[in-house]
């Protein structure tokens, strides 16, 4: 229901706020509103009023499109006008705090019935707000549920990271793993731009959520995306966000994952395929951390981190001439290489044991576990899907189970042909066992060529020379 242009008054000469909270102390981490009203001349004046080193504002003109950009805007707090055209504001209330139970509300209104108030309060909204509002008020109100629902979200972070079952973790208690997640807890409490490298399947999107939940930015946004199969457009788009008008379907302006990401971490897997026109964009970000959306004119300053993935190696690319090798510098800033599976044959038992009971949890199946031969050969596959694989094979054989226990015939055909299991198989080859073990001799040795060239009974030059032949990591 549109209440008319003088129905509320945004000063556009900005008084200055009362609230001097810790949140808007960080103008840095500006909050993510979404403004739900059907009057273009208050979605107007809000997005012009509002200090854009506070806020990140998002507008929608009816409930319809309100939940279609919550579910991917992720505000943290919603200006909620009651009179929308196609559902009553209280109605829309409930949903979005099943869209986010920890996102504020603060409804807007023309009315001041104590009867709507109350009413509005007791569904879940965090404020109430009478029309007209000042920018004064409006600037305490938002400043106020912002800090209190970061804090809640700060508190759910906390507690996942110290004991949710749903925190991510890295399974495995192989040495190569053990040191992925030492590398891990070194580099989350910094900003370092993070590179990990591995075969598809390996985890590193879950290492990437762990670096995430462990570090500062924990209450942030973490965004991912992939940036392989996505036209030049559409990853920019996706990235920098675009202004309305700026390409033939852009209806309206859209921020983009840096945007909405500040304060949080963007996580941008299969780097190495981004087309150079974005790359040479991207750059610009982590040497300044300014860009402009699509169209636009106007710089925009974000925080956020950033980590990269890519399952090639990124050094043949700058080779083909495919990957700009200012890029790569400014990424490669703190590289982790996750291992693939078949290098960390004391982690796939405990991974299916792991998979297992998950699946367990959400299949309501009641599998016990796997009969030797089973696991005998689960222990011996080369498992060229890594992790990824193991979980669809757990899977797949829960499915045909349902309770008692995994025996062989219940495995994939893949896995019981002979060319991929027995002892020939559990043979690696040389030049990745001979890697494994260089690597172990740095880290008995913290780093020190000169030690470890003696525990290896090799020459310094001959362990410099294998480093870089295997491409490993010394620590510094």
């Amino acid at each position: 229901m549109r209440h008319g242009r003088s129905v509320i008054h945004v000063a556009v000469t900005r008084a200055t706020s009362r609230y001097t909270g810790d949140a808007m102390a960080t103008p840095t981490v500006p909050g993510r509103i979404l403004l739900v009203d059907d009057d273009p001349a208050i979605r107007e004046s809000l997005a012009a009023a509002l200090d854009p080193t506070r806020y990140v504002l998002v507008s929608a003109a009816d409930g319809a499109s309100a939940l279609a950009v919550a579910e991917g805007f992720s505000p943290e707090v919603v200006l909620l006008d009651l009179g929308l055209p196609d559902i009553q504001g209280l109605d829309l209330i409930p949903r979005l705090r099943e869209l986010d139970e920890l996102a504020g509300i603060v409804v807007l209104t023309a009315t001041s019935e104590i009867s709507v108030v109350v009413r509005a309060m007791r569904l879940g909204a965090d404020n109430f707000l009478a029309k007209p509002v000042s920018l004064e008020t409006l600037n305490d109100v938002l400043g106020r549920t912002l800090i209190a629902r970061r804090r809640d979200r700060q508190l759910r972070a906390l507690v996942a990271r110290a004991a949710g079952p749903d925190a991510p973790v890295l399974i495995g208690p192989s040495r190569p793993m053990r040191r992925v997640v030492d590398l891990i807890h070194q580099v989350a409490d910094t900003d370092a731009t993070v590179l990990l490298e591995g075969e598809s399947g390996t985890g590193k999107g879950l290492a990437a959520e762990m670096i995430h939940r462990a570090s500062a930015r924990a209450e942030g946004p973490f965004l991912d995306m992939n940036c392989a199969g996505l036209s030049p457009t559409l990853l920019e788009s996706e990235l920098f966000g675009h202004e309305k008008g700026a390409f033939t379907d852009a209806q309206q302006a859209k921020p983009g994952l840096l945007e909405i990401a500040s304060g949080g971490t963007v996580f941008l897997d299969e780097i190495g395929e981004m087309p150079l026109e974005v790359q040479s964009k991207l750059l610009k970000v982590l040497e300044s951390r300014r860009f402009r959306r699509v169209g636009g004119i106007r710089d925009i300053s974000t925080n956020v981190r950033l980590i990269a993935a890519t399952n090639r190696d990124l050094k043949d690319a700058l080779q083909d001439g495919t990957f700009r090798e200012d890029l790569y510098y400014r990424l490669n800033v703190f590289a982790i290489n996750i291992p693939p599976l078949r290098h960390r044959a004391d982690d796939i038992l405990e991974l299916a044991h792991h998979f297992l009971g998950e699946l367990n949890r959400t299949m309501g199946t009641r599998v016990e576990g796997f009969e030797p031969a089973a696991s005998d050969i689960l222990k011996h596959y080369y498992w060229p899907g890594n992790v990824r694989e193991l979980r669809n094979v757990v899977e797949r054989a829960v499915i045909l189970v349902r309770q008692g226990q995994i025996r062989s015939h219940h495995l994939p055909a893949d896995l019981l042909k002979p060319s991929r299991t027995g002892a020939a198989a559990a043979v690696r080859p040389l030049a990745e066992s001979e890697a494994e073990h260089v690597t172990h001799a740095l880290e008995v040795t913290g780093g020190n060529i000169k030690r470890a060239a003696e525990l290896l009974d090799i020459s310094r030059t001959t362990l410099y020379n294998k480093i870089k032949a295997h491409k490993i990591r010394v620590a510094d």
